[in-house]
């Protein structure tokens, strides 16, 4: 797996959801799952650039990792904006009440 400081949403999304299966599939144990996930980091660009790639880096590992390793990276990342990023319930369409007659 190999890090990208320009990874675009795409990218970085197969990238943490790479990460996350492989720590499914017992391929490594966590600590190697949060090296890897720091190295997958944006780096490059101007400060706004970087801030919303940093924020979008957070959201995804929010939305895609196993909360157990969310926290070691939010512990080995604490500059990220961990407290900002928010994850939206999913969106289930509930099923429609029926007309009462």
């Amino acid at each position: 797996m190999s890090s990208s400081s320009t990874a675009s949403s795409p990218s970085l999304r197969a990238a943490i959801q790479e990460v996350a299966d492989a720590l499914a599939r017992c391929d490594f144990e966590e600590p190697a799952a949060a090296y890897a996930l720091v190295g997958l980091v944006p780096i490059d660009g101007s400060a706004a650039v970087c801030a919303a790639r940093e924020w979008e880096y957070a959201v995804l590992c929010l939305e895609i990792l196993p909360a157990s390793l969310v926290l070691e990276v939010r512990r080995r990342l604490p500059s990220l904006p961990w407290a900002q990023a928010v994850v939206p319930p999913p969106t289930e369409e509930l099923p429609l009440a029926e007309e009462e007659e």
